[in-house]
């Protein structure tokens, strides 16, 4: 984003510490302070494992994948996780809390959207991805955040529609 603000993805957080964002990565990379902040950025500090430094001149290394980008702006550390499927898995789904139902990504949506067709039961679900729990949401479907609750389920047969593309994400479940 070349430390331009109006390009930047906004980043969710509910603690104004720990930071999130879904974001389609293209190149190097840095983390920028809301236009209030009068020009604060984070860079990569390659003499310190990589983590964020203030004012850093340098941006992070390339990454090009659709990721889930945590920051820390207390303890000045991040993570990139790069997604590459996504999935619901709970005693709600077919295959309970020991196989993930697979959703597939929407075409032309930049992994922004996943959906699938599930036949829900009684029970919870989550949402996660690359079929491991590093990634994963709950809370409730109009506000998904990391490592939230678990998601009551109302029995019955749904197309399924995950959007990553604000903060919190959110699901659409119709009924089928």
């Amino acid at each position: 984003n070349k430390n331009n603000p109006n390009d930047a993805v906004p980043m969710g957080t509910t603690d104004y510490a720990n930071y999130y964002a879904y974001i389609n990565l293209v190149g190097t990379y840095r983390f920028l302070g809301q236009t209030s902040n009068k020009g604060l950025f984070w860079g990569y500090d390659a003499d310190n494992a990589g983590m964020m430094i203030a004012q850093g001149p340098k941006a992070f290394p390339a990454v090009k994948a659709f990721s889930f980008v945590e920051a820390n702006i207390v303890k000045l550390t991040t993570k990139v996780t790069p997604v590459t499927s996504f999935g619901i898995i709970g005693d709600a789904t077919p295959g309970g809390w020991d196989a993930e139902t697979p959703m597939t990504m929407v075409a032309g949506s930049n992994g922004y959207q996943w959906e699938c067709d599930v036949t829900l039961g009684a029970g919870e679900f989550k949402f996660r991805a690359n079929n491991g729990w590093d990634v994963n949401l709950g809370g409730s479907i109009e506000s998904l955040v990391q490592n939230g609750n678990n998601i009551a389920a109302t029995p019955g047969n749904y197309h399924m529609v995950l959007y990553l593309d604000t903060y919190p994400a959110a699901a659409v479940l119709t009924a089928n």
